[in-house]
């Protein structure tokens, strides 16, 4: 199986560059003819003059050195490379036909040489082929080779160089299958080389074809007829097994213990399916059946353990992400795409997990949104810290509460000390207005006082001035000083 990304792509190695172009000879050329045109070839190239050969340089731009002559020796060395190389190069088996073609490809007109080939291939005015003689075997063939060297030239669409080419492949199988096939093998390789028709058949296919092609080809192979074809499918679903299981193991090797993990599984779910499209365009019907269920439950099975693997993870680590959403989401993905009892079982018990303990995340104050952990309300009952799931909504209406809380005992703070003050400043004022009523009342209308005949004690009006009060105080001192001077 050729490592190219395509079989478009790998026509110019396998034509373009083919060893029998590259030496200027057809593929029916004997050894000793291939060894004088090597020859040949290298003085020309030392002379650096382009001999007229069969390398056809008018249609394709040929570039020749000493070296390149050298490695295509080298790729004709045996039967089996020669043959190899023969599928895919210009074969002179009748030369009534052969050579005035060859003369139109030598002067660059490619669509005279086509035309000469298309009349010995194809019924008049249709798409019917001929049936395969020894007179237009070579018709067959040669007509292939150059539509294929035209198909890798011009820019075309996708699709209709697709639709081109299947048609290129179906006349190619057309004379492999027939009994000229032996005729271009004898003209080849030695009679002592042995390859069964079916294996020419099977190695041009192989070499022309990857799989992957198969499937952008608008033919259905499972239905055609061809002695290669059970060797040829019986390869391709070995292949396409391994890729599909090299796909699964690769997958299965990574560790969806992140946070976008789900994207991954999504696209291993998506892509790897378009492959089993390939099956349908190579066997039958029942055999795809058969196979595409048989890959569709391995790629279940390796997707739900991945999917099993990214929830645990997502919890554990308590993300954020609706993790529990995107998680049952893949399951049922995957529930859709088996019919395996034993998986659908795995995943319906894993949705009833799921769904359990999605219900113990739910929001405990709102029982309609999920909990979320940079949200979720820390309280301690019993001394042991228990965490409620709580929403995002539910999180800021609470904040709001405890805000308009807050708000209403400050506010009932204040009041209470604006009535202690006014309490208090109303006794002070109430007992002024007090204590002057019960005056007035008592001691102006209860109790008037008596009038007597002496002014009060208090009342000092025309008592004597200070000087007369410090001139009898003087006259007292002195005298005590006398009467202390006399006691001595």
């Amino acid at each position: 199986m050729n490592n190219k990304s395509g079989v478009l792509e790998n026509i110019q190695e396998k034509i373009l560059s083919n060893p029998y172009r590259i030496l200027g000879v057809t593929c029916d050329a004997s050894i000793r003819d291939i060894t004088r045109q090597s020859s040949r070839l290298k003085k020309y190239l030392l002379a650096e003059e382009v001999p007229e050969d069969f390398s056809f340089g008018k249609i394709s731009e040929l570039t020749r050195t000493i070296e390149d002559v050298d490695q295509a020796m080298q790729l004709l060395s045996t039967d089996e490379m020669r043959l190899q190389n023969a599928l895919f190069w210009f074969w002179s088996h009748n030369p009534i036909t052969d050579e005035p073609a060859f003369e139109m490809l030598k002067e660059g007109n490619a669509e005279g040489a086509l035309d000469v080939w298309s009349k010995l291939v194809f019924e008049s005015d249709t798409e019917n082929v001929k049936p395969v003689t020894n007179k237009n075997a070579s018709a067959f063939h040669n007509w292939c080779i150059l539509k294929l060297i035209l198909l890798s030239l011009n820019n075309q669409t996708p699709s209709s160089r697709y639709k081109e080419l299947a048609t290129i492949i179906s006349v190619e199988m057309s004379m492999l299958d027939s009994s000229c096939w032996q005729d271009f093998k004898d003209s080849i390789v030695d009679e002592i080389y042995v390859i069964s028709q079916e294996e020419l058949e099977s190695l041009f296919l192989r070499l022309l074809l990857d799989f992957q092609d198969v499937c952008k080809l608008p033919w259905n192979l499972g239905v055609m007829e061809f002695k290669a074809k059970k060797d040829f499918c019986s390869q391709a679903l070995a292949s396409l097994r391994r890729e599909i299981k090299e796909k699964i193991d690769k997958f299965s090797d990574k560790k969806m213990k992140h946070a976008k993990a789900d994207l991954d599984i999504y696209e291993f779910l998506v892509e790897t399916p378009k492959r089993f499209k390939i099956v349908s365009k190579i066997v039958s019907k029942e055999d795809a059946q058969f196979f595409i269920t048989e890959m569709t439950d391995k790629v279940a099975d390796a997707a739900l353990s991945s999917a099993i693997d990214f929830y645990n993870y997502c919890s554990s680590k308590k993300l954020a992400n609706d993790y529990y959403k995107k998680s049952k989401g893949l399951l049922l993905t995957i529930q859709e795409m088996t019919k395996n009892k034993r998986i659908l079982a795995k995943i319906d018990s894993n949705l009833e997990i799921l769904e359990e303990n999605e219900k113990l995340t739910l929001c405990h104050y709102c029982h309609s949104r999920k909990g979320e952990q940079d949200y979720n309300y820390h309280k301690t009952l019993f001394s042991v810290p228990v965490e409620v799931p709580r929403c995002r909504e539910c999180y800021y209406i609470h904040k709001e509460m405890e805000d308009e809380a807050s708000a209403r005992e400050t506010v009932r703070v204040i009041l209470v000390v604006i009535s202690v003050i006014v309490g208090l400043f109303t006794m002070i004022i109430g007992g002024f207005i007090c204590y002057y009523l019960f005056k007035f009342l008592i001691f102006s209308v209860f109790w008037e006082p008596k009038k007597y005949s002496i002014v009060p004690k208090d009342n000092l009006d025309g008592f004597p001035p200070a000087d007369h009060i410090r001139k009898v105080a003087m006259d007292a001192f002195m005298k005590a000083l006398a009467d202390r001077a006399r006691g001595r």
